[in-house]
């Protein structure tokens, strides 16, 4: 089943990221394929991940892979949910590893 995202238009709802995250929740998927996060569906993501949906893949910018994970935990903050820093600190550490892509010639 394929979920996808859109802009207001035409009379019709937008239909965020944020949006198709929780809805493929009740579907139990192999895999959800997020192109990149950047705001508070990063909470949604993770909370995938935490139900154990191992075939996620998404993408986040950042110059370094530490500087990733801060990316992601301030993404989660934005997500409007009621979380401290602190309380997200334990959960980043069971993020899977995140490989750094460098492109030269930038």
């Amino acid at each position: 089943m394929r979920f996808e995202a859109r802009r207001e238009h035409s009379g019709l709802l937008p239909i965020t990221i944020r949006d198709l995250l929780r809805a493929t929740s009740p579907h139990q998927p192999e895999r959800i394929l997020v192109g990149e996060v950047r705001g508070g569906e990063a909470f949604e993501l993770f909370q995938a991940l935490n139900a154990g949906s191992l075939g996620t893949l998404s993408t986040i910018h950042a110059n370094l892979a530490e500087q990733a994970l801060h990316r992601f935990t301030s993404s989660d903050l934005q997500s409007g949910v009621d979380l401290s820093h602190p309380a997200i600190g334990p959960a980043r550490a069971m993020l899977p590893p995140c490989p750094c892509i460098r492109r030269h010639g930038c």
